[in-house]
């Protein structure tokens, strides 16, 4: 009988030990998973930049997201992160450097969705950042002189004022804040343009230019359809030279003024002895003595 019941507890515990049912040690919790991650970065993130990875493991919080340095594998620079996640689907987005502004987009500089991780993967999660939103600069660095040369349509009033509204200003807040950097009409040669020069602490630098403090008046294709956002990835070594093909409006104080098409014409001569007709009277006034 004995001998039955110890063979009897041998086998439910090969049975319990198949089937993961044997009880927990008193106090033991299942491991947390840990998830690997490499994220390949863009060409222009800077070596010495800290690269963060944010979402619902830290609440969204960036001062709680784990960090990497940029790493580099056969000319490739990559960030690498080990995270320990207590719940799934995990979302999550790359930035570099610890404000949102700085967060990835696509290849276009878009905003994309939240990544989304939905269990504990057996392998290393590999990821690819198309672009930056912007790519902050060390604060032991000065701000980075942009100069900008515009050529303006024919049709641009010459009393105009031209803005040019960005990112380095926070876009349309610019034109409020007094931010956005602006440019009278200038002529070389018969050719209207606009000149500016820009103190930038943040790359890329996405930009367009208006003609008023308003989207009414922004720079569009010849064909009058949108233009994308113009985009200076990095420092340019000299003058950056753009060409506006046209404005989508002018603003009325600065619409180009044509002459009058209706009028008085007056006419004096010796025929109306010129002192019998002063100039003031239309022809068809002709005084008495007024030759015919």
């Amino acid at each position: 009988m004995k001998k039955s019941l110890f063979y009897m507890l041998i086998l439910l515990s090969i049975v319990f030990a198949l089937t993961g049912c044997l009880p927990k040690t008193a106090g033991q919790e299942p491991p947390i998973p840990v998830v690997s991650i490499k994220a390949y970065l863009p060409e222009n993130t800077p070596d010495d930049a800290t690269i963060y990875i944010v979402g619902n493991y830290c609440d969204w919080n960036l001062d709680n997201a784990a960090t990497s340095t940029v790493k580099t594998e056969d000319g490739q620079k990559y960030a690498e992160f080990e995270l320990q996640v207590t719940e799934f689907p995990l979302k999550y987005k790359y930035t570099v450097g610890p404000d949102w502004k700085y967060v990835e987009k696509d290849a276009e500089g878009d905003e994309i969705g939240d990544r989304v991780i939905e269990s504990a993967p057996e392998e290393v999660v590999i990821d690819t950042v198309a672009s930056w939103a912007a790519i902050p600069l060390p604060p032991s660095e000065e701000p980075t002189i942009v100069n900008i040369k515009a050529y303006l349509p024919e049709n641009t009033p010459d009393d105009a004022t031209i803005y040019i509204v960005g990112n380095y200003c926070d876009w349309g807040n610019g034109w409020a804040s007094g931010d956005a950097a602006t440019s009278e009409v200038k002529k070389d040669n018969g050719k209207k343009y606009a000149e500016f020069k820009l103190e930038i602490s943040q790359f890329p630098l996405e930009y367009k230019y208006t003609i008023g403090p308003a989207w009414d008046y922004e720079e569009v294709k010849a064909d009058g359809s949108p233009v994308d956002n113009r985009k200076i990835d990095s420092a340019p070594e000299g003058l950056v030279e753009d060409t506006i093909e046209k404005w989508k409006d002018i603003p009325e104080s600065q619409e180009p003024t044509e002459p009058p098409i209706e009028g008085e014409i007056r006419i004096d001569g010796d025929f109306s002895d010129w002192v019998s007709y002063d100039g003031t009277k239309k022809i068809l006034d002709d005084p008495d003595n007024d030759s015919k």
